[in-house]
């Protein structure tokens, strides 16, 4: 969105956020605002094969070149967040604290089924 003020520069706004800002931004009072979004970017929620990806990657990214998550704990991962990032990264770190308290080198579903018990909603 850009936006100018009479003689003033134009400014540029990015939007970011949830879901709801998108049916915020769509009610009637914010229709002129709406109509100005220049681009709208929507992430669907991750498929469970990119949610293997996104955890490999988000390992290699924190130095970890080998599995950590066997495939049934990705699983139980992806079903638990339903696909969403934000709340796959807290489970999953939840997990690997879980984890490293036990000295596990692989995290199995024993621990993603402790991880969901002790994790508090997002």
């Amino acid at each position: 969105y850009t936006l100018s003020l009479h003689d003033a520069l134009p400014i540029s706004l990015v939007l970011i956020g949830l879901p709801e800002l998108a049916d915020r931004l769509a009610l009637r009072r914010n229709r002129s605002l709406y109509s100005r979004l220049a681009r709208r970017l929507h992430i669907d929620p991750l498929t469970p094969d990119d949610t293997g990806a996104y955890l490999r990657m988000r390992m290699r990214r924190a130095g970890c070149d080998r599995e950590v998550f066997c495939s049934e704990a990705i699983a139980m991962l992806h079903e638990a967040a339903s696909g969403a990032m934000r709340d796959l990264d807290r489970l999953a770190q939840a997990a690997l604290r879980l984890g490293a308290r036990h000295k596990r080198r692989l995290i199995e579903r024993e621990t993603i089924q402790r991880a969901l018990g002790q994790a508090s909603p997002g």
